[in-house]
Parts: structure tokens; C-alpha cells; sequence
């Protein structure tokens, strides 16, 4: 093992079972003891900025239809969208701004801190008691801007205590960038293999050839190893080599006059950054990858971060979301460039998105048990360790 490892590295077993981990079996345990007990981000606070201000999410794989509110006390809640009533979805719009809302069922009507408050036609039930019927509210925290729910009803530890180290090394950092919309899609792959494409950088060199060629390594460092790799209790990060020999395409260089540069240009230079930033202080620095368990991984360069979920469906089925986190705009020449900047992200997320139905489809035969994993795929083994901790108790 790279002696660089910092962290949890006792342990770790540097093989994956694929065949157990694709199974129905293994799958539903992990929807019992890992989606529904852990802390899990489903977007910004920044999204509701306003009282009154709501979005909606669906879950599939979950079972999980939720209304994202904050209320005229400005606190972010989260709500199970089921009418108290017949069970018909509260709010079928995927975001705006509502003092109140209307069931279209039968109109049963809710405020923003989700008590019932207006029942049609009242006097017709036996003794109704609306203080009893407020829609099902989900345990939510908010950390850096990110939205997490709990759907535990009494969560064994706080938000804080699950970030564990990463808890207080982001402070500000988010808060700079605005809102920007996800591109989600469904891909016929288990949503393991779909974290663990995008938490190790062994693939880089040929993967992204097409998109992003030269973006990492140098002719020093030409097999791109990881200059910082740390596992955390839970989680895992590591940082990634620039390669200062990078040559900018003119689309690049005339987007990157406009904005500060983001993949594949970038700054090494951190300063006045929190110190989740470039958290080992590498030279030569691209960005910091980061994967929160289970299911979300975010990157954060020096003006930019990127977001990825991969939320299960099926055993052989997940939903792929990502976006990229950006200053807000000033001028059109501005909105351009960032265009260029998030058309980027999408391409090379797609690029990765390229080999997991592929890769689903060969493990499912069965022909062989175990794989072998690289010291760059740390990250990989410490995801299985900590999924068996958690089904295991």
C-alpha cells in the first residue's frame, strides 16, 4: 500500500466482490441500514432564498416524494409532499413561491411551516384534529448551503458528527456560488459503480483523452498519481496534479478571459481559502475530490466546485445528477463563458457515464468474484469497508 495514505488505512481489503455487491440481497440491506440512516444532501438552501420559497424531489429508489420549504421563520424544511388526507402529492410543481398549499385533490390546505390550516367542508368529520394532521416532516440540517435529510426518525448522531473531520473546513465556501441546474439522468448500472467512477483518477489518462487531454500530470508525474490521499472515518478525499505544460484551446482561452478558469485550466494559489481547500497544500494543485457516504461527491477547485449524486433505484438501476457551482454572473459575456464552463463538466460526466452500463453488464455474469483495486483507487476500498460496517451494525 502507498505509504502516502493518510487516514484509516487499516483493514482495508483491496478486493471487490462484485457479485455480492450487485445482488437484490445486498441491495436492500443497503436501503435499510445505510440510505435510511444516513445523512444525505438533496441541494442548496440557496435555491429558497426567500420565505415562501419551495422546490420538490423524488426519490425513486427510496420511496421518497418530498416538499423543500423555508417558512416565514426563515428555517429550510423538509416534508414527506402526502396530503394528511388521501395521500394525493401536496405540491406538483418543481419549485416557486407559495404563502400556503392547496391539495388539488380536496383541497386541504397547508402554510409553509406545513400545519394544516384549512380543511374543506370540516364540520363533515367526526372531531378532526388538524394540529394532528401538519404534513410529515423528514430530520433536515443544513451545512454549507447543502441541504441534508435524515430519515431515521431519531438519527443516531447530528449532521456534525457524520461530516466527522470535513465538518468545519468549508466555512464560506459555498456561500459564493449561485444556484445552478443539475442534469439528471437514469442509467442501467448500480449506483456503486457509479460513485466509484467518479472517486479515483486512474482512468483519467484515457477516459477523458477526447475532452480534457492534457488537464492533469506532466511529463514529471505522466501516470497522474494522487499527491494527497487521506480516508476519513466515513468518508474520503484526495487532491489532484496540475499539469503547468496544459495548452488552452481558443475556445478555452476566450471563456477563461471572461471568468475565472475552471476545468481543465487551473489556479493552484488557495490563499484566503478555507482549509478544506487544497487540505494537504500540494504544489502544482488542480482540485480536491471528495466523496461524502454513501452517495455524493463533490470537487472543489479555486473558483469553482462540481456535484455528483448517484441515488439508487434497483440493484441495477440509479439516477446520475451533477452541476457545476459558480460565481454568479455579471454581464452576458460572462453567462457565455460559463456555458462553455458547464457544457465541459457535462461532457466529461458523460464521458464517464460512458463505461457503467457496460461495466454493470459484464459484473452481472458472474464469471469472475473478485477484482483487484490500485493504491490510486483507495477511495473504492474504503467505500465497501464502511458499507459492510454499517450493514453489519
Amino acid at each position: 500500500m502507498d505509504s502516502s495514505i493518510k487516514g484509516r488505512t487499516d483493514g482495508l481489503n483491496w478486493k471487490a466482490n462484485f457479485k455480492e455487491i450487485l445482488s437484490e440481497e445486498y441491495y436492500q440491506k443497503e436501503i435499510d441500514q445505510i440510505f435510511k440512516k444516513s445523512w444525505l444532501p438533496i441541494g442548496h438552501d440557496t435555491q429558497i432564498p426567500n420565505p415562501g420559497d419551495f422546490f420538490t424531489k423524488e426519490i425513486p429508489g427510496l420511496n421518497l416524494s418530498m416538499l423543500v420549504v423555508r417558512g416565514k421563520d426563515k428555517k429550510v424544511r423538509v416534508f414527506h409532499n402526502l396530503c394528511r388526507h388521501r395521500g394525493f402529492q401536496v405540491e406538483c410543481a418543481e419549485k416557486g413561491n407559495k404563502r400556503a398549499f392547496t391539495c388539488e385533490f380536496h383541497g386541504w390546505v397547508y402554510d409553509a411551516q406545513g400545519k394544516l390550516k384549512g380543511v374543506t367542508d370540516e364540520d363533515n368529520f367526526d372531531n378532526l384534529d388538524k394540529d394532528c394532521h401538519s404534513l410529515k416532516e423528514i430530520n433536515a440540517e443544513v451545512w454549507e448551503t447543502f441541504i441534508f435529510i435524515n430519515l431515521d426518525e431519531n438519527p443516531k448522531e447530528t449532521l456534525h458528527e457524520a461530516l466527522g473531520e470535513l465538518a468545519g473546513v468549508y466555512t464560506g465556501f459555498f456561500d459564493r456560488f449561485g444556484a445552478s441546474p443539475l442534469v439528471r439522468s437514469e442509467v442501467d448500472c448500480n449506483w456503486n459503480l457509479g460513485i466509484n467512477a467518479f472517486t479515483e483518477n486512474y482512468h483519467t489518462l484515457y477516459l477523458h483523452a477526447g475532452t480534457v487531454p492534457d488537464y492533469q500530470g506532466s511529463p514529471v508525474n505522466p501516470l497522474r498519481h494522487l499527491p494527497a490521499m487521506e480516508i476519513l472515518q466515513r468518508h474520503g478525499r484526495y487532491s489532484t496534479p496540475n499539469n503547468p505544460f496544459h495548452e488552452q484551446r481558443p475556445s478555452e482561452k476566450i471563456a477563461y478571459s471572461k471568468i475565472p478558469p475552471s476545468i481543465p485550466t487551473f489556479v493552484s494559489d488557495t490563499t484566503g481559502l478555507p482549509s478544506g481547500i487544497n487540505y494537504d497544500q500540494v504544489e502544482g494543485w488542480a482540485f480536491d475530490v471528495v466523496e461524502l457516504f454513501p452517495n455524493f461527491v463533490f470537487l472543489t477547485g479555486r473558483d469553482w466546485a462540481v456535484e455528483i449524486w448517484f441515488w439508487p433505484v434497483s440493484p441495477d438501476k440509479s439516477i446520475f445528477e451533477i452541476g457545476l457551482l459558480l460565481d454568479p454572473a455579471t454581464s452576458h459575456s460572462q453567462r457565455i463563458a460559463q456555458e462553455f464552463a458547464h457544457t465541459l463538466v457535462r461532457e466529461v460526466g458523460a464521458e464517464d457515464l460512458s463505461t457503467l452500463e457496460k461495466q454493470h453488464k459484464m459484473l452481472k455474469t458472474g464469471i469472475v468474484d473478485e477484482f483487484p483495486l490500485s493504491d490510486q483507487e483507495f477511495m473504492l476500498a474504503h467505500h465497501y469497508r464502511v458499507s459492510r460496517e454499517m450493514i453489519e451494525g
